[in-house]
Order: C-alpha cells, then sequence, then structure tokens
C-alpha cells in the first residue's frame, strides 16, 4: 500500500510540476529581490518567522497554484514541487535565494531590537543605547584641561 500511495504522489507530483509552467519566475527571488517586503511579509505583529531560501522558492510555488487557480493541491504536494524543484536549482541560484532570506531575517532580528535599555549607570547607558554628542554642554570637565597643556 505504501509503494501504491508513493507512486501516485510522484505521478501527481509530476502531473503539478507540469502545470507549472512559469518556471523563469518561481525560480526568481520573491518581491523582486526585495528583502524589506519579506521582512515585512514575515513579521506578524512582534514576532517573525525565520525564513530559508526554500521558504522563499516555496511561497513561488504556492503563487503560482494560486495565479494558474489550481485545485486539488495539497500542502504535501506543494512541498514535494518545491524540495524537488530546490533540487536541481543551480548552487548560484540556491545562494541568490538563500542570501535574500538572512537579510529579510536580520532585518526582523533588527527590527526586534528595543529602542532604548534602561540602566542605571552612565557608562551602561553609554554601551547600550550610544553617546549623544549634541548634548549642549558647557560645563567642561576642568580637570581635563589640569592634565593637559595646550601651549
Amino acid at each position: 500500500m505504501h509503494k501504491v500511495k508513493s507512486t501516485q504522489s510522484r505521478s501527481n507530483l509530476n502531473k503539478f510540476l507540469k502545470q507549472l509552467r512559469n518556471r523563469r519566475m518561481i525560480c526568481s527571488p520573491p518581491h523582486v529581490n526585495n528583502a524589506k517586503a519579506l521582512a515585512d511579509q514575515a513579521r506578524n505583529g512582534t514576532s517573525f518567522q525565520m525564513l530559508s531560501g526554500k521558504d522563499l522558492l516555496k511561497q513561488n510555488v504556492i503563487r503560482e497554484v494560486h495565479r494558474l487557480k489550481l485545485k486539488l493541491i495539497n500542502a504535501l504536494l506543494i512541498d514535494l514541487a518545491t524540495n524537488k524543484i530546490w533540487s536541481h536549482l543551480t548552487q548560484c541560484k540556491r545562494r541568490q535565494f538563500e542570501n535574500l532570506a538572512i537579510i529579510a531575517n536580520n532585518i526582523n532580528i533588527i527590527i526586534q531590537i528595543p529602542e532604548q535599555e534602561i540602566t542605571d549607570n552612565p557608562l551602561g547607558n553609554d554601551f547600550f543605547n550610544g553617546t549623544n554628542f549634541h548634548i549642549n554642554n558647557n560645563n567642561l570637565d576642568p580637570l581635563f584641561y589640569q592634565n593637559y597643556s595646550f601651549f
């Protein structure tokens, strides 16, 4: 029975792959290589899904299924098709997908960094939040001038 199911899945996969006519679109990174758009899409409120190159390819497969209005396509068939297409991509194409996923993930990680760390220590505050050089401080440290001679 397992072999019959496997043969049927393979047959369905081959039919499905034949229906996916726009291979150029499927094998091109989504959102015209726009990592910001991908990061926005992966973010759901305060959390986000870490993306992989294969996830981006899967998005393309799903988009093509919707574009063609294919019916009776299930998640297993989409996963099988994604794996099959991924295995036939060149190393260069895979890297394009993976690099785009890494950039989108980094954008989401940076967005999650809190705006300000609260510390009781001025050194800790400067370390976590950066030093503000734009504060107008007319009260310069007189010890600085005692230790250094400008003449």
